[in-house]
């Protein structure tokens, strides 16, 4: 592997990795708006 090929896929990596965080992030927001009670409100901050 050269080392134009070696940047080209660590930086698919790079991509690959933040789009698994931003899902991550969505599916915790869910999951906190269940256990807060049901629907998850954008500013549902009153309980913290």
């Amino acid at each position: 592997m050269t080392i134009e090929e070696r940047i080209a896929y660590l930086e698919t990596m790079d991509k690959v990795r933040d789009q698994q965080i931003k899902e991550l992030q969505v599916a915790v927001e869910e999951l906190s708006g269940c256990v807060n009670g049901g629907v998850n409100h954008e500013s549902n901050d009153s309980n913290e």
